[in-house]
């Protein structure tokens, strides 16, 4: 009887380290997987979070180049009406060169003297 005794007592002592072996396998287990999912959560607000910073990103540039392309149509504009303004005044000049010419003749005086002074003959 005290053997059969020491046999049972060494099976339900076998028995219960084996169930807390399972139960600490399964802890750890669990512990693990918990980790691992708090991993690819982490990773996926990485992610995102490059995701949402590329976009960003992207829509600067857009904004950039189309702020670019107006101060590209500007200048060009004001090139543009610089030129114009450019011969508007040299066609003043050439205008005021042609009146003062033509004022010059009718009062009978020209770049070669007063009118009917040529050489003596």
């Amino acid at each position: 009887r005290g053997e059969v005794s020491r046999h049972r007592e060494a099976i339900f002592s076998s028995l219960e380290e084996l169930a807390s072996e399972k139960e600490r396998t399964v802890q750890q287990a669990t512990l693990q997987g918990a980790q691992l999912e708090q991993r690819r959560q982490a990773a996926e607000l990485q992610i995102r979070s490059s995701q949402l910073e590329r976009a960003a990103a992207a829509k600067e540039i857009a904004a950039v180049t189309g702020l670019m392309a107006t101060l590209q149509q500007d200048k060009e504009a004001i090139e543009r009406e610089s030129e114009r303004l450019l011969r508007e005044r040299e066609a003043m000049a050439r205008h005021e060169g042609d009146t003062g010419q033509a004022a010059a003749g009718a009062h009978g005086t020209s770049a070669a003297g007063p009118a009917g002074a040529g050489p003596a003959e």
